[in-house]
C-alpha cells in the first residue's frame, strides 16, 4: 500500500501521507489453539489409514470397487477421477454400484429401484463393468494415480507431525538421506535448509520406532509409484494431469485437507498446519518431561522462541489445569472449623494447630509457608479459620493489604501472580464463611465497609501495610 501511495503522489509527499500510520505486521506464529486431544488423534488416524491401507491396496492392485476401513468408517473406492471415494459423511451415489457393499448392482435391482429400463440397466451396467476392467488392469491408470497422491500427501502429512518440520522443509528433504537412514542404525535424521534462519542446515529426527517403520513402508510405496524413475526429492507428488511425478508441493496441504475433511469429519473441523503442529509436538514433549534445551533442539529453534511461541497447552490440558487449580482452591473452603475447635492458636491469618511447625497442603504453591510472614498461612496444613467476626476481619484485613500491593504499577509481574492466586483463594473462604447462614451474610458484609470503606485493620496487618509504604513499595 505505501508502495502505492508513493506513485500516485510521489516519495516526498508519500512520507508525509505516511508518517504516524501503524504497520500492522503478520505474526507468523499465530495458527490459533492446540485443538483437543480427541480431534488430533482422529485426524492422525484418518491419514495413517490412507497411507499405510490406501498405499497397499494400491500396490497389489485392488480391483475396484473396494472396501477399507478408514478413521473407523467404511470407504468405498471407486474408478473415478472425481469423487472417488463414497464414505457415510460424503456418498458419491452411483446407480450401477451399491456402496455400501462396494459390488455392482443387478438388473433387476436397477429396474426396480430406480424404474429404469431393462435395456437401460443393461447399458449402464456394460458401461461400468468397461469402466471397471480399463481400471483394473491398468496398476498406473489415472484413477489409481489420484488416489495415489491422496496416499503420498497422506505419508507426507504424518512426516511433518514426526518431525515437526514445515512443509517448505520437507519440500528439501534428500531421498538418498532417506535410503541412508533405513539402512544405517546410527543416523535418524532429514536435513533442511531454513531460510528464515539465514540459511542455517537444521536436522530433524524420524525417530527409531514409529517414524523409522512409517518411512520404510513409504520408500516402498514411492518405489512403486516412480517406477524407476529418478527423482531427489523424498518427498514426492503427481504433477498436472496425473501423468508425471514431481517433487512434493510446499502448499500440498491446502489441496490435502478439504479432500479430507468432506470425507471424515464435520465441515467446521480446522485443519492442523505445520506450525500448530510444531506447538502440539513442543506440547507433547514438554508433558513427558524433557527439558527446555531437548525440546528446543528438536524443533531447531531457540529455548527463547519455545517458552514464548510453543509452550502453550491444548485445550484438554487447559482444562485440566483449571480443573485441578478451581478443585484445590474450592478446597481451601473445608479450613473453616468451628469455634469450639481446641488445640488451635489465634494467627494474624484465622488459627493455626501447630505454630512454629509449617507444612505445605499441596506441592505446587506460589508462597511458601512460613509462620513468621504469615502470609502462606492458607497454603498450609495446619491453618483453619472460623467463621465469626474475628477471623473474617483478619481474613479481610489480609485481602486488603495484598490487593493494595497488586494494585500498585512498581509490583513486579511476579509479585502480581503470586497475590493474585491467594486473593482468590481468599475471596473464596470469605464467599464460603457468608453462604452459612443468613446471620455470617450480614456479618461479611459489615466487615467489609469497616475494611474497605472504613480502612480499619486488625494491628498485624496495619504494621504490615505501613512497613510497605516505609519501603516505598505504597
Amino acid at each position: 500500500m505505501k508502495r502505492l501511495i508513493e506513485l500516485k503522489f510521489g516519495t516526498e509527499l508519500a512520507t508525509s501521507i505516511t508518517a504516524g500510520v501503524i504497520t500492522l505486521r503478520y505474526n507468523r506464529f499465530i495458527e490459533g489453539n492446540i485443538p483437543q486431544e480427541q480431534i488430533i488423534r482422529s485426524q492422525v488416524r484418518v491419514l495413517l489409514d490412507l497411507a499405510q491401507k490406501l498405499s497397499k491396496a494400491l500396490m497389489d492392485v485392488e480391483p475396484f470397487p473396494f472396501i477399507l476401513e478408514i478413521g473407523g468408517q467404511r470407504s468405498c473406492f471407486l474408478p473415478y477421477i472425481t469423487r472417488p471415494i463414497s464414505t457415510d459423511k460424503k456418498k458419491h451415489e452411483v446407480v450401477t454400484i451399491d456402496d455400501a457393499t462396494c459390488t455392482l448392482r443387478t438388473v433387476e435391482s436397477l429396474v426396480s429401484i430406480y424404474r429404469l429400463e431393462k435395456n437401460d440397466a443393461l447399458n449402464r451396467l456394460k458401461g461400468v463393468r468397461k469402466t471397471l476392467s480399463l481400471a483394473n488392469n491398468n496398476p498406473y491408470c489415472r484413477a489409481r494415480n489420484q488416489l495415489a497422491s491422496l496416499a503420498l500427501q497422506a505419508y507426507a502429512n504424518l512426516f511433518i507431525y514426526i518431525t515437526a518440520a514445515s512443509a517448505k522443509e520437507l519440500s528439501q528433504f534428500d531421498y538418498e538421506e532417506g535410503i541412508t537412514i533405513t539402512e544405517d542404525t546410527l543416523r535418524k535424521q532429514l536435513k533442511a535448509i531454513k531460510l528464515r534462519a539465514n540459511g542455517r542446515v537444521t536436522k530433524y529426527t524420524v525417530g527409531r520406532k514409529t517414524g523409522l517403520k512409517l518411512l520404510r513402508e513409504y520408500l516402498k510405496f514411492r518405489a512403486w509409484v516412480v517406477r524407476g524413475e529418478q527423482i531427489s526429492q523424498l518427498f514426492i507428488g503427481h504433477g498436472a494431469g496425473l501423468n508425471s511425478i514431481t517433487g512434493l508441493s510446499k502448499k500440498f496441504q491446502s489441496t490435502l485437507w478439504p479432500r479430507v475433511r468432506d470425507l471424515y469429519f464435520e465441515p467446521s473441523t480446522a485443519n492442523i498446519p505445520p506450525k500448530l503442529a510444531r506447538k502440539i509436538k513442543s506440547v507433547v514433549l514438554h508433558e513427558i518431561e524433557h527439558s527446555l534445551p531437548v525440546v528446543s533442539e528438536v524443533l531447531n529453534h531457540t529455548e527463547e522462541v519455545n517458552i514464548r511461541h510453543y509452550s502453550h497447552p491444548s485445550v484438554d490440558g487447559q482444562r485440566r489445569e483449571f480443573g485441578n487449580y478451581w478443585a484445590a482452591v474450592r478446597k481451601t473452603a473445608e479450613l473453616i472449623r468451628d469455634r469450639d475447635a481446641s488445640g488451635t492458636q489465634s494467627i494474624a491469618a484465622g488459627h493455626c494447630d501447630n505454630i512454629n511447625h509449617p507444612e505445605p497442603k499441596e506441592q505446587l504453591i506460589p508462597i511458601q509457608p512460613v509462620c513468621e510472614s504469615q502470609l502462606g498461612c492458607l497454603y498450609c496444613m495446619h491453618y483453619s479459620c472460623h467463621a465469626d467476626e474475628e477471623d473474617t476481619f483478619k481474613l479481610l484485613s489480609l485481602k486488603y493489604v495484598i490487593e493494595s500491593v497488586r494494585a500498585i504499577s512498581v509490583a513486579s509481574a511476579l509479585t502480581t501472580r503470586l497475590f493474585k492466586d491467594l486473593n482468590i483463594r481468599l475471596s473464596e473462604i470469605i464467599s464460603a464463611i457468608a453462604s452459612k447462614s443468613a446471620h455470617t451474610m450480614a456479618m461479611v458484609e459489615k466487615v467489609k465497609h469497616r475494611v474497605f470503606v472504613l480502612g480499619e485493620l486488625t494491628p498485624f496487618w496495619e504494621s504490615r501495610l505501613q512497613r510497605y509504604e516505609r519501603m516505598g513499595i505504597l
